[in-house]
């Protein structure tokens, strides 16, 4: 509280509240069931069978608990306003029977698990987390979105195309992870800045090896391989779709030059234009790698086997599909055109079938598009997160004047808000006298992350 300067008799001040906070719910109440039972007399006699089925009740027959540990860990993966969709999927999981779940190990919470962790917690502890983590905050000023329109804007400024544009993107944003990081309490933790260049049979070992790798104990632990390995699946998509767009422009333009004679328009142009055969290869190339983008996954959330965005499953459904009609239409000429039979003229044959098929081919193509800015989302979508703050902090003006003193500046998350030490750092603050954690008597300390 704040003593105010008035005129009058006695001591006036102003209280703010640390962390103001309301909560949605729905009420759900369902038939009355009984829970004591009397008769011929004035005492209750507690039906135990009703009374004590809880939802942290053991007892066979008491109700479950829909959320799981994978709801627990998708909840901060994208949007902080999808409870209801995440806990829509948590409850279907949970009717499925245990052969048919997908990650088995990601099933569900067990009561003597919630039991252990209710026991270590308080109310506070969570509505602190709840708060920093933004669930359900709708407002278009939240952290989240905010850092994410930062994001977009800072990326835009990367190269189209070149070489080394795939590698250039993937150090930008290690840099953009690390300048988030340094903030005492913050969410992100530091990657290395440099990064590594692989090949592209190097690049899918390096992601292999750290998917394969046993999950990091810590917090900081588990964000360094989640980013780790979701920026080296962006700079994978990105070095295919580099080449599908370089391939694709050299068959737009013969496409649109066909009806005019590719040869006349190119000689205007005063270029020498391509042959049957070199386009008949460029064909060929994109459609391999157009069927090697089959077995691609994402790296974070939207993703194809979570469900968060039923677009990229849709996309990706429809990818397959449309592939492998194509795959029926050029797969005879593909091989007439491999074997080197001249007299079939396969070469021109194929570039015709591509032309007449256009349309189909542009369907195929936007597809793949669409599932490489997918990855790009997933990226945004968790460095996004490193904007929010740290679970437990308190607002530095609640001391009044004293906040430099007591709760400084060299230990807050920004300006408004104070973090304290890491646990085990035993390091002095900072020069301006004692901190909180010195001042206030033992066990009623500023609450430490």
């Amino acid at each position: 509280a704040t003593q105010l300067p008035v005129g009058e008799t006695g001591v006036v001040s102003s209280v703010q509240a640390v962390r103001p906070f309301f909560i949605r719910g729905t009420l759900d109440e369902p038939l009355a069931e009984r829970l004591a039972l009397r008769a011929g007399g004035p005492e209750w006699r507690l039906d135990s069978a009703k009374a004590f089925a809880t939802l942290l009740c053991g007892r066979e027959g008491g109700p479950q608990i829909t959320a799981d540990l994978k709801a627990e860990t998708l909840q901060d993966q994208m949007d902080p306003c999808r409870m209801s969709e995440l806990m829509f999927q948590a409850a279907r999981r949970a009717r499925l029977r245990a052969a048919q779940r997908e990650e088995p190990k990601a099933a569900e919470m067990t009561k003597a698990q919630a039991r252990e962790a209710l026991s270590r917690l308080d109310a506070q502890t969570v509505i602190e987390s709840l708060l920093s983590r933004e669930w359900g905050n709708a407002s278009e000023n939240a952290r989240w979105r905010a850092g994410r329109r930062e994001l977009i804007k800072m990326c835009s400024a990367l190269p189209l195309s070149g070489d080394t544009s795939a590698f250039a993107e993937s150090v930008l944003y290690r840099r953009i992870n690390n300048n988030l990081a340094m903030a005492p309490g913050a969410v992100a933790s530091a990657v290395n800045a440099e990064g590594s260049y692989f090949d592209d049979q190097a690049l899918d070992e390096a992601i292999k090896k750290l998917e394969a790798e046993a999950q990091p104990m810590t917090a900081a632990g588990r964000w360094r391989r989640t980013i780790e390995t979701i920026l080296l699946s962006q700079e994978k998509f990105t070095r295919w779709r580099l080449k599908m767009e370089h391939e694709l422009g050299e068959l737009a333009a013969a496409a649109i030059f066909n009806p005019l004679g590719i040869k006349n328009v190119y000689s205007k142009l005063h270029k020498t234009a391509p042959t049957s055969d070199e386009l008949a290869k460029e064909v060929m190339d994109l459609l391999m790698k157009l069927d090697e983008f089959d077995e691609y996954t994402i790296a974070g959330e939207p993703s194809e086997r979570n469900y968060l965005d039923n677009s990229v499953t849709a996309d990706r459904a429809r990818y397959k599909d449309l592939g492998a009609e194509f795959g029926k239409k050029f797969r005879a000429l593909i091989e007439e055109i491999v074997m080197g039979d001249e007299e079939k003229d396969s070469s021109s044959k194929l570039l015709q079938l591509v032309f007449e098929n256009s349309q189909q081919f542009q369907m195929l193509v936007e597809y793949a598009r669409e599932f490489c800015e997918a990855q790009n989302e997933a990226f945004l979508n968790k460095l996004s997160r490193a904007y929010q703050k740290p679970d437990f902090c308190i607002r530095r003006d609640t001391v009044g004047d004293a906040s430099d003193r007591l709760l400084p500046l060299s230990l807050s998350w920004n300006a408004d808000w104070y973090y304290g030490r890491n646990i085990g750092d035993k390091s002095p603050a900072s020069d301006t006298g004692s901190t909180a954690e010195e001042v206030v008597v033992k066990g009623n300390g500023v609450a430490q992350g």
